[in-house]
């Protein structure tokens, strides 16, 4: 996801910064993407066990007995990594823009795309760490991340921008695979 997610920065700057049509060729890039990605899905066999014939009844929605409070808390998660991630791409565009004095879109996606490589490594690293360790760590480091977030938007400081892309990566790295581990567990 975060190698994705790195691209997508990176490529659809370089898309909009040096290549034609450049509010409408990154969606067709991403509409042919999800184009090949739902046919290799179509193609894939299907490996589920036949189905009984006994017609569709809506079901309740329910938890095995004594994994609540893992799920809330691995929602929880979860939850803040995507605002942190939301709060980062919908302010991050404006703010390097405005800190790195350029309106080169090349340079906006890879000042961008810093936090989703930080995101992966920090991913690869810290597979070994118990979840809720990790869930603890995120939410700590996402809080960090969201302080240095608005010093960056008091002093305008480029250095403390970059170091909100390091910090906010690390931080959504630990909440979400924090999460997802202590749901898998």
């Amino acid at each position: 996801t975060a190698v994705g997610l790195t691209l997508v920065l990176l490529v659809s700057g370089i898309l909009a910064q040096l290549a034609p049509l450049p509010l409408v060729l990154s969606y067709l890039v991403l509409l042919a993407l999800t184009v090949v990605a739902f046919v290799a899905i179509a193609l894939t066999p299907d490996d589920r066990a036949v189905p009984r014939k006994t017609g569709f009844r809506p079901q309740p929605l329910r938890l095995p007995h004594g994994i609540l409070r893992p799920f809330i808390a691995a929602t929880l998660s979860v939850a803040v990594a995507y605002t942190v991630g939301a709060i980062f791409l919908s302010l991050g565009a404006t703010m390097a823009a405005q800190l790195t004095h350029t309106s080169s879109l090349v340079v906006i996606g890879a000042t961008l795309a810093l936090s989703s490589f930080c995101i992966g490594l920090t991913a690869v690293l810290i597979q070994r760490i118990h979840a809720h360790l990790a869930i603890v760590l995120g939410g700590v480091v996402s809080i960090a991340g969201l302080g240095i977030m608005a010093a960056t938007a008091a002093t305008g400081s480029l250095a403390l921008l970059l170091a909100w892309c390091v910090v906010g990566g690390v931080g959504y790295s630990f909440a979400f695979t924090g999460g997802l581990a202590l749901v898998n567990r």
